[in-house]
């Protein structure tokens, strides 16, 4: 997730620490702010489970 999330004042791209530590090091290579947060946290937002319903009309 790239910016600032929840009220943060940072502005960087973060990665969850499940992220293998080549792709992390490539990131910061090329020049990126990288943040590593927890796995799975609110941080980097929520999904919503939903049903896809059809509507049969007769």
């Amino acid at each position: 997730m790239h910016g600032r999330t929840w009220d943060a004042s940072s502005n960087n791209l973060k990665v969850e620490e499940r992220i293998p530590n080549d792709v992390i090091h490539s990131l910061k290579l090329r020049g990126h702010d990288v943040q590593i947060v927890d796995d799975y946290t609110d941080t980097m937002g929520h999904t919503v489970p939903f049903l896809s319903m059809q509507i049969i009309i007769y």
